[in-house]
């Protein structure tokens, strides 16, 4: 504004002190003026280089009327010439300069987005990662697995052993001889005779003494192989939890990653880039006319020989930088079909991806957050573990809750017989297979919430439904606060 006003009184005192005939000249000095003035005063690189393109040409005809030589001008042409270079190489070329920094930050801001969706997900899998940690956890269990299943074999040859060592013993047990009638008319040395010489008691007594640690010897090594299979099944049990936890984070993850990486790659080739060589473009366009305007003004001061525009300008100074996108950086699912893991898991994996305040609920509590429920094990021992995240929580929720004396159902987390979290009536009661099982499993699934009531927690729960991984589908997972009151529903999904 303060260079449009000093333009304007110039030109006044120009017209005013100069024959009619200068007058064509000092309005075309003024016009020029004023375009490069305007050129400066908008925000709109397209209106800028407009102005500028319009003064470059501007200058053209001035070149035309008044060739190089200064004595043609007053001082005040003179003058307003040079502010017009001062003001495009210092003023305008100086925004230009801002917005060409800024564009260029901005590629740099993007390339360093999707930089972060690689440094994310290295940091998940990188040793003391979340997805690291949760992989050399299946390890663990995978090893613990396979020891007992070392054991569980070892067990099962000498159980095999000592039943064919039984089986032997019993098939050269010899047969009984015949048991002599008590004898008739009995006196006290018939009697005696009786059992101390009878054959049949003889037989019974030394087959017995021998059959006994023949039979106690296989009686142990069955019971040790029971007991090897139990620890066995605990074993596989930890291991499928495990395993299957690390399955959903891992595929979870990769997912995630995927989506990050893809979103902020495609913002920056498809969206960012073709936007900012536009603006470029037009910079590097307005700088050129800038140049020109100059060039030909310094002729028409007589400071250069040279009335032809320029046709080498060096536009690098407003060129952007576009580096190609970082290459997507690695999260694979191999290690899920790893052959150390034996026998194979069969996760059977559902999730509850988003919860809604339970309906008719007049709650402040607003649980946010997601669940994945894995389900192993058949008939009767059926059973599905819980893995949540979830925040807005009740606070009065705290560790060791199920030790105190507490309403029902208080900090529970249960999935319900019912199919929508639209209506009260749609949720229903806990689910579970009550021909099967004799109480509900429910009962001590519990969140804990200490510390605010946003705190995330992410632990593991096995509840025992006897319900198949079909069963659950489509049900729906209440949560509740810590007087037993359900605040929040998600369907399974």
């Amino acid at each position: 504004m303060l260079f449009a006003f000093l333009l304007a009184t110039a030109v006044c005192q120009s017209f005013g002190m100069r024959p009619e005939e200068s007058h064509s000249k000092v309005a075309s000095i003024a016009r020029l003026g004023q375009e490069v003035a305007n050129a400066r005063q908008v925000n709109s690189s397209q209106k800028r280089l407009e102005y500028l393109q319009t003064a470059a040409g501007m200058v053209n005809s001035i070149m035309l009327q008044a060739g190089n030589a200064t004595e043609h001008m007053s001082d005040d042409d003179v003058a307003l010439l040079n502010s017009v270079i001062s003001l495009i190489d210092k003023s305008i070329y100086g925004s230009m300069d801002s917005s060409h920094q800024s564009d260029q930050a901005a590629i740099q801001a993007a390339a360093m987005a999707i930089e972060q969706c690689n440094t994310n997900i290295a940091a998940r899998l990188e040793p003391m990662g979340d997805l690291d940690t949760l992989y050399w956890g299946v390890v663990f269990f995978q090893n613990s697995l396979n020891d007992a299943q070392e054991e569980v074999d070892e067990k099962a040859e000498v159980n095999r052993t000592k039943l064919a060592e039984l089986q032997r013993h019993v098939d050269n047990i010899g047969d009984a001889p015949e048991c002599a009638s008590f004898p008739k008319d009995p006196t006290k040395l018939k009697v005696d005779n009786y059992f101390e010489t009878s054959p049949y008691v003889n037989w019974y007594t030394a087959q017995q003494e021998a059959y006994a640690p023949v039979a106690a010897a296989y009686e142990a090594a069955d019971s040790d192989l029971t007991a090897a299979i139990m620890a066995y099944a605990v074993a596989f049990g930890r291991r499928f939890v495990a395993y299957c936890d690390w399955k959903v984070e891992l595929k979870e993850g990769c997912q995630s990653f995927e989506a990050c990486y893809t979103s902020k790659k495609t913002l920056y080739e498809n969206e960012l880039t073709p936007a900012l060589q536009r603006d470029m473009q037009v910079r590097i366009d307005a700088y050129k006319a800038g140049a020109t305007i100059i060039a030909q003004i310094h002729f028409l001061l007589g400071e250069s020989t040279e009335s032809t525009p320029p046709s080498d300008i060096d536009t690098s100074r407003f060129r952007l930088n576009f580096p190609d996108a970082p290459a997507m950086g690695e999260c694979s699912l191999d290690p899920l079909s790893s052959d150390r893991w034996v026998p194979k898991p069969l996760c059977s994996t559902h999730t509850v991806p988003r919860f809604v305040k339970y309906p008719g609920s007049s709650t402040k509590l607003n649980v946010v957050g997601h669940m994945t429920i894995a389900t192993n094990g058949r008939g009767d021992q059926a059973a599905q573990t819980l893995r949540w995240s979830m925040s807005g929580l009740d606070t009065a929720c705290v560790e060791g809750w199920l030790e105190i004396a507490r309403p029902a159902n208080s900090c529970g987390v249960h999935i319900h017989t019912g199919t929508s979290c639209d209506t009260a009536a749609g949720v229903g009661g806990h689910f579970w297979d009550n021909d099967q099982l004799e109480s509900d499993p429910w009962k001590t699934t519990v969140y804990s919430a200490e510390g605010g009531s946003s705190v995330q927690t992410s632990v593991s729960e096995l509840a025992v439904t006897g319900l198949s991984s079909d069963a659950i589908l489509g049900r729906v997972m209440v949560v509740h606060d810590s007087t037993g009151a359900r605040i929040a529903c998600g369907v399974i999904e």
